[in-house]
């Protein structure tokens, strides 16, 4: 994630980090908690946690792919640079860990799948490690946030895709999938509209907006819920260096809390409390480790490539002279 240089746009950043952070410990709990048998502890209503945190991280997506003025073509480099080093790293240690332990068969084409992080379309039922089903959720949410940016009328376009994955919630067609879809987009449109004094009130009104449709579909709780939060984060007044820190490592400590808790919880047979406690630890350490090694893993590539290129460019041209 960009930061900026001014003291606004560093307050407003340091809201989502907070937003950030909480989302990570809401699908950390919905995850211990299944894992350990408690499904029912998962659920506040009609509302999963999980599915709760997954909402805010597409919010805090929205807001930041909305708010970011870089040419498209660059936006979108350092998107997927961001998203698919690490999880090339993760993906293919967890094939080799459910090969060690015969937890799951899988065959050459889901392999594939899953390192071009479509496994959430191919192979929807038998994921190893599952909670990388999102990186097909938000690369989805990437590609449309790319069309809607190269029309005249990112805004129009947005709410167009918010109200057409409304639709396919309200007919039923893969309502988990496409209720996320309907938060980024719609999340999207609001963020793109309203410039100046209403820059903050634009989330609220959205947001209670929402909620008062939940009725129709629960999708529209988990928007307000997204808005409401956003709207909330934006009043954050300093950055807290904690916040910054524990953020800065949300996304590889997601690629990891579910092997950590899987390991403590279901291979070990530890006790929930103590195995998520392990668990949680375990992931954390390896957060840090997986962006240290992905950083260094990248550098040293393109220092490979860079001499590659170089030996290249240098190489003696044969002598053509001495053939003839």
């Amino acid at each position: 994630m960009a930061r900026a240089d001014t003291r606004g746009e560093s307050a407003v950043l340091g809201g989502l980090d907070g937003l950030r952070v909480f989302a990570a410990v809401l699908m950390t709990a919905e995850h211990a908690l299944s894992l350990a048998g408690l499904y029912r502890w998962t659920m506040i209503g009609s509302i999963n946690v999980g599915q709760l945190g997954v909402s805010l991280f597409l919010g805090i997506s929205a807001v930041l792919a909305v708010r970011s003025e870089r040419p498209i073509s660059r936006w979108v480099w350092r998107r997927l640079y961001r998203i698919f080093p690490a999880y090339w790293i993760v993906i293919l240690a967890s094939f080799v860990l459910t090969w060690s332990v015969h937890y799951r068969r899988f065959g050459v084409y889901q392999v594939i799948s899953q390192l071009a992080g479509v496994g959430l379309f191919t192979h929807p039922d038998s994921l190893v490690n599952e909670p990388t089903w999102y990186i097909s959720l938000i690369l989805c949410c990437y590609l449309g946030h790319v069309a809607c940016r190269s029309t005249h009328w990112p805004a129009l376009a947005n709410g167009v895709f918010a109200v057409g994955f409304l639709s396919l919630v309200l007919i039923g067609f893969r309502p988990w999938i496409t209720m996320h879809m309907m938060t980024f987009f719609a999340v999207s449109a609001v963020a793109s509209l309203w410039p100046g004094c209403l820059r903050n009130t634009r989330f609220l009104l959205a947001g209670l907006v929402s909620l008062l449709a939940a009725g129709i579909a629960t999708g529209f709780a988990y928007l307000g819920i997204a808005l409401l939060a956003i709207w909330g984060s934006l009043f954050v007044q300093r950055e807290s260096r904690c916040l910054r820190m524990a953020a800065k490592h949300v996304y590889e400590y997601y690629l990891i809390h579910g092997l950590a808790l899987f390991g403590m919880i279901r291979v070990l047979e530890l006790r929930t409390v103590f195995a998520t406690m392990i668990g949680i630890a375990v992931a954390i350490i390896g957060a840090v480790l997986l962006q240290v090694g992905t950083e260094m893993t990248v550098v040293s590539i393109r220092r490979s490539a860079l001499r590659l290129l170089r030996r290249c460019d240098t190489a003696p041209l044969p002598n053509t002279e001495s053939v003839r």
